[in-house]
């Protein structure tokens, strides 16, 4: 069955994913189209809410360097207000 429609991927500074599904789409031989973006969406900034209070919840993410150079990129984002941390978890 041939696809009727081209599939688009968003790629952007703060991700570096795109180029896997990217791969794996041109690997399945699915027409796509890689589109650029400079800004990030909205699963960096739901995702960012939950991720870095990991270690809150006893989580290390010490083992994960992308992750924390994901967290990082999000954090240089122009305008960005941190959150408040809390003395609980890996903070205790």
């Amino acid at each position: 069955m041939t696809p009727t429609h081209t599939l688009k991927l968003h790629r952007h500074p703060l991700s570096g994913h795109s180029h896997r599904a990217q791969l794996a789409l041109s690997l399945m031989g699915l027409p796509h189209e890689l589109i650029e973006v400079d800004t990030p969406t909205l699963a960096d900034i739901a995702g960012y809410s939950y991720i870095s209070a990991a270690p809150e919840g006893n989580v290390d993410l010490s083992a994960y360097p992308n992750v924390r150079a994901w967290l990082a990129r999000v954090e240089a984002l122009p305008g960005f207000v941190p959150f408040q941390k809390t003395p609980v978890g890996l903070a205790a």
